[in-house]
């Protein structure tokens, strides 16, 4: 059957997106309170809840490949372990390479520093998803040991772009096993900021920072077909089922 939403429909559940987002960002909280539960999301869960009962979420979610996880926990190992990868990459990469090597290679200057954010972010995920676990009795799912292919910071930019991408696809895909509505409103948080990467490297890259109106789903299956090979040598794996795992805006000219 084919689903649609009628005119109806689809203002009532844009009002009330509108109006959870807008209660939600009236209340200060960091994202580490919120995922820790030391602070809660306003309307969060019922937001997370007027979406999912959609047509349109429906339809989504039966294009998803019928890939479970056995529990919440699982979930999050398989996002930690995600999480590890993008930590690692930027963490070791903005290590090797300087702002004056991003500079030298026809970025702009804040291009570094923003790169720097993200990576600060992703640290801040590893840590507060390790931290969630933990808390609920699991064992978070270790760093593993990588190998990204790249050679040169154009290398570097293009992975990142890469796995920004695939992380939102990964969150996507994910969100519809989690049972708990706090800890499905808190993925939700970290997939947003994802997004926000993935958009700003789409740009940098001169790709669309936009490219679709809704983000397609990926399984844990086509995830590790894409982030596997990455992955040179497996973490101790936790309690996750899951197998351990163009010139934009930002560059001058490319006649550097």
């Amino acid at each position: 059957m084919r689903h649609t939403l009628d005119k109806e429909q689809t203002m009532q559940t844009h009002e009330q997106i509108l109006e959870l987002v807008a209660a939600r960002r009236r209340q200060p909280a960091t994202r580490r309170g919120v995922l820790l539960g030391s602070a809660k999301l306003a309307g969060g869960g019922a937001l997370a809840l007027a979406f999912a009962g959609t047509p349109i979420a429906r339809t989504l979610r039966e294009a998803t490949a019928q890939t479970t996880f056995a529990n919440d926990l699982d979930v999050f190992n398989y996002a930690l372990t995600l999480e590890h990868l993008e930590a690692t990459f930027y963490r070791d990469g903005l290590d090797q390479f300087s702002a004056a090597d991003f500079s030298d290679a026809g970025y702009n200057d804040s291009v570094y520093e923003f790169l720097g954010l993200i990576r600060d972010h992703e640290i801040e995920h590893v840590d507060t998803i390790a931290a969630v676990i933990s808390g609920a009795g699991g064992t978070p799912v270790q760093e593993a040991e990588y190998d990204f292919g790249y050679d040169d910071v154009d290398g570097f930019v293009s992975v990142a772009q890469a796995l920004e991408n695939t992380g939102v696809d990964a969150y996507t895909g994910a969100a519809q096993f989690i049972a708990d509505p706090d800890l499905l409103t808190a993925a939700l948080t970290i997939h947003g900021v994802e997004a926000r990467h993935a958009s700003y490297l789409n740009n940098l890259v001169g790709d669309s920072p936009f490219p679709d109106a809704f983000d397609a789903p990926k399984t844990p299956d086509e995830i590790l077909a894409i982030a596997g090979p990455f992955i040179v040598s497996s973490g101790t794996t936790g309690t996750t089922t899951m197998p351990s795992t163009g010139t934009g805006p930002g560059r001058r000219p490319k006649g550097r």
